[in-house]
């Protein structure tokens, strides 16, 4: 029998430079000492706290948002720093916010339809109360009255995830509320 010998080679690409990230550390700590997130009384309270700091206090970039090449658009640094970022920058700010103050939380990616208008999109879920729910900062943003706080699955349906968040292992592992916590 003939064998084959395969070489693979991971080349990773960072968005951030070292430097960024530790300012993003710092950030991160100042924001939450700025929230009161270890007075919080309730998971839902850090929560909510932490979205709403997200939600107006950063902006869509739609300056780099059709440009492949300016990779800082997707990070918390252009979210936190720049106040600026594109749905994967508010993921990931969301994201380390949420982690720092002890919430379970996930990044989850597929796409969204807006009208007629399909297209890949990413937002995070959240723990409560033993469930997971959607949550969708970038939409929320600038928004007085929220429409993705912590939704469930059947009130979320602009939404699809990529087939790897279906699969029976993760939806073990991160079971999704049916409906809305509110």
């Amino acid at each position: 029998p003939s064998t084959y010998q395969y070489t693979v080679s991971i080349v990773p690409q960072y968005y951030t430079r070292l430097s960024q990230e530790e300012e993003v550390t710092e950030k991160v700590s100042e924001i939450l000492t700025l929230l009161h997130t270890d007075q919080c009384e309730t998971e839902y309270e850090k929560i909510k706290v932490i979205y709403d700091y997200v939600c107006s206090h950063i902006q869509y970039d739609r300056v780099h948002s059709g440009n492949p090449h300016h990779k800082l658009r997707s990070t918390a640094y252009a979210a936190l720093i720049r106040k600026t970022a594109t749905c994967q920058g508010y993921c990931v700010t969301l994201y380390r916010l949420l982690k720092e103050a002890g919430i379970s939380c996930r990044i989850i990616t597929g796409a969204a339809r807006s009208g007629t208008k399909e297209e890949f999109h990413a937002w995070n879920i959240v723990q409560l109360d033993g469930k997971y729910y959607n949550l969708d900062a970038t939409w929320d943003c600038g928004l007085k009255e929220y429409q993705c706080f912590l939704k469930g699955c059947s009130d979320f349906t602009d939404h699809t995830p990529d087939p790897a968040f279906l699969e029976k292992n993760f939806t073990q592992q991160y079971p999704m509320a049916e409906y809305s916590a509110l």
